[in-house]
């Protein structure tokens, strides 16, 4: 009886120990999230109801600029080319990604020295990897690429032009984001049994019909994962527009996207208000999507 209960507060003091040292290490980490995004979230939150220019006093307006993101054309067409450059990035990024996987995996030798390659750029400053983008792309006849194609009449502008600008600046998205979607999908191959692959090819499917109904079914939850990592920082991009197109957002606003028409609205027309307004559309936009990938993932791992 008395061994029972030394193992009883024994017991309980093992768990009160591993309580506490859960809430030490978890409170400098709720500290920390709560003052450098929640409170900068709320305080945001606050703002779109108010007319500030970063300096001075608030001036409380109500709903007003709610009312005036929904007829405001220039929010509806950064909105647009937001959408496009995360269609032009992170479709490539994924298939690619896959497609690179695949090859990495089907290799014995220097499987390091390609991981490290193709993840080299994603470790790279994006400022840097931007201004290399520019130096080889911008429109005037310093470009390198500007002097290739000049050989054959194209114009220097061509890159930069309204009509490519945008798909200028997803290349070089794709190009950084391309080793993350690797890694992801070489990890998720690993995890795949080799017995299901060899019992498929025992009951005479072809690579091609071992890959689609054995392979990809079970990378469900590696596709979902990458989707929604690849899309999340497609919406956000910002730091290689700025860097390429100054403050601009390219010719005629086609690079304009929504961080970049908010970080324009906020800071150089000092409509504080307004621009944290643009941001929680962005913020909408984000959360949609995280919801649509928890529902994708819980559906998948029930089953």
């Amino acid at each position: 009886m008395q061994t029972s209960t030394k193992k009883k507060r024994g017991f309980r003091s093992d768990h009160w120990r591993s309580l506490g040292f859960i809430w030490v290490v978890l409170i400098p980490i709720l500290i920390q999230y709560t003052v450098t995004t929640m409170l900068p979230m709320a305080m945001s939150f606050v703002l779109t109801f108010t007319d500030w220019g970063l300096v001075g006093a608030k001036h409380f307006i109500g709903l007003e600029n709610w009312r005036r993101l929904f007829s405001d054309p220039e929010v509806w067409n950064s909105l647009k080319v937001t959408i496009i450059y995360a269609l032009y990035v992170v479709i490539p990024v994924v298939v690619l990604g896959l497609v690179l996987a695949l090859i990495i995996n089907q290799r014995r030798r220097f499987v390091g020295f390609y991981k490290a390659t193709y993840f080299f750029p994603v470790i790279t400053s994006s400022i840097v990897l931007a201004s290399i983008w520019k130096w080889l792309f911008v429109a005037t006849d310093t470009g390198v690429i500007n002097q290739l194609i000049g050989f054959f009449g194209i114009p220097p502008q061509f890159f930069f032009g309204q009509d490519l600008a945008l798909f200028t600046v997803a290349l070089l998205g794709i190009f950084q984001s391309l080793g993350t979607s690797m890694v992801y999908f070489y990890a998720g191959l690993k995890g795949i049994p080799t017995e299901l692959i060899e019992a498929a090819r025992v009951d005479g499917a072809t690579g091609a019909q071992s890959f689609f109904r054995v392979t990809v079914p079970l990378l469900k939850p590696t596709f979902a994962y990458v989707l929604i990592i690849m899309t999340s920082g497609a919406l956000k991009v910002y730091d290689s527009i700025y860097m390429m197109f100054n403050q601009t957002g390219g010719p005629m606003n086609a690079a304009n996207t929504l961080v970049m028409h908010t970080w324009r609205t906020s800071f150089t027309m000092m409509q504080m208000g307004y621009g944290s307004t643009i941001a929680y559309v962005l913020f909408f936009l984000i959360l949609i999507i995280s919801i649509i990938q928890f529902a994708v993932t819980s559906k998948d791992n029930t089953r």
